[in-house]
C-alpha cells in the first residue's frame, strides 16, 4: 500500500468514526430532550398544546422506563 492509499483509508476511517460519534450525539441530545419534557410534564411546567403535541408522537409514553 502506497502513501496516498494509506492517507486515503485513514480519512475514509476518520469519516466512519465521525459520522457514528455525530449520530450518537444527536441520539444522546435527543434523549436528553424528551428526559426533560417528561420532567416538565410531571412538574406541571408544559402547556395543554405542549402536552398535545408530545401526545400525538407515535409511541411517546411520559413515563419511559429502558427494559
Amino acid at each position: 500500500m502506497t502513501d496516498k492509499e494509506k492517507y486515503i483509508a485513514r480519512v475514509r476511517e476518520t469519516e466512519r468514526r465521525n459520522e457514528k460519534n455525530t449520530r450518537l450525539t444527536k441520539e444522546t441530545k435527543l434523549g436528553q430532550w424528551c428526559h426533560i419534557q417528561r420532567l416538565l410534564y410531571h412538574v406541571g411546567a408544559l402547556s395543554q398544546n405542549e402536552i398535545a403535541q408530545l401526545e400525538a408522537v407515535e409511541g411517546w409514553d411520559w413515563n419511559y422506563d429502558i427494559k
